[in-house]
């Protein structure tokens, strides 16, 4: 799990901190490649791409990072989530 932890927080540093969309999105895409489905840093890795792609127009890659945690967790508040961006997204 620390692996995936520090993936996210590098993530979230360069994407932040320095503005480097390309490099964070490989760290959070490093933390999806684990499927580990029942940690918290693989859908906040999900939602971050969700957004990212959005900004750099794939909305594709955009709607199925979040069709995937729809499809891969029984938590509620994810989902909510999950459906709230599709919906402001207009997906």
């Amino acid at each position: 799990i620390y692996q995936e932890e520090a993936y996210y927080y590098i993530g979230n540093i360069k994407l932040l901190f320095y503005q480097d969309t390309r490099n964070a999105k490989k760290y959070f895409e490093k933390i999806i490649e684990f499927k580990n489905y029942q940690s918290s840093f693989y859908y906040n890795a999900l939602f971050n791409l969700a957004i990212i792609y959005k900004e750099i127009n794939n909305k594709k890659k955009s709607k199925n990072c979040l069709q995937l945690i729809l499809d891969s967790t029984s938590n509620e508040l994810l989902k909510l989530r999950a459906k709230n961006l599709m919906h402001y997204y207009k997906y």
